[in-house]
């Protein structure tokens, strides 16, 4: 409630700021994203203000769901990944060594050899191997709206990249079409 009355108190104060006025869409910028910004302003170009605030806000509970989906497809598999970068850990550096004290390595079969090298380098690199993944992931949400050219290009191949690519085309669509429906020729866009 505190966030929308502020936001309303700053709209008037825009909208009436030298007596005249401004329009809707210019008192409101900075405070609806900009695809819902563009369906206001049509909505004032044609005429229908209401229509284009209807749009925007059916747009914006579109992009609200799609946000959701996204976040709950992409919530299993990094539960997964922390879940087997844990079980390798531990195997490695609690599991492994118990073994190791009961039956002496001459006695392991071949197949157990690789896992006990590989073990041994998760025991001693787990830590960067961590900072790695987690800086990842990290880089790769900061960077989502920042990456531009050939290194964007390369980086839509793989999610998060690819996701986020299909999202921005789907709301870049979606409001598009809307501005196509109300009668707007491409000149006014």
């Amino acid at each position: 409630d505190f966030c929308l009355s502020r936001g309303l108190g700053d709209v008037y104060k825009r909208q009436d700021m030298d007596g005249k006025g401004i329009s809707f869409s210019d008192a409101v910028q900075g405070w609806v994203p900009d695809s819902e910004l563009m369906q206001i302003k049509t909505g004032e170009i044609s005429g229908d203000l209401e229509s284009g605030v209807n749009e925007a806000l059916a747009d914006c509970q579109v992009n609200s769901h799609l946000a959701k989906l996204v976040r709950k497809a992409l919530t299993t598999p990094i539960i997964v990944l922390a879940m087997l970068l844990f079980s390798i850990i531990m195997m490695a550096t609690k599991i492994l060594p118990a073994i190791a004290d009961m039956i002496p390595e001459d006695g392991w079969s071949d197949l157990a050899v690789p896992y006990k090298i590989f073990a041994e380098w998760v025991d001693q690199n787990y830590i960067a191997v961590s900072i790695v993944i987690i800086s990842f992931l990290i880089i790769s949400l900061l960077t989502l709206n920042i990456f531009r050219g050939p290194i964007r290009t390369f980086m839509e191949f793989f999610p998060p990249w690819s996701v986020h690519k299909r999202l921005v085309a789907a709301r870049f669509l979606s409001s598009f079409s809307t501005l196509l429906v109300k009668g707007l020729s491409l000149i006014h866009i």
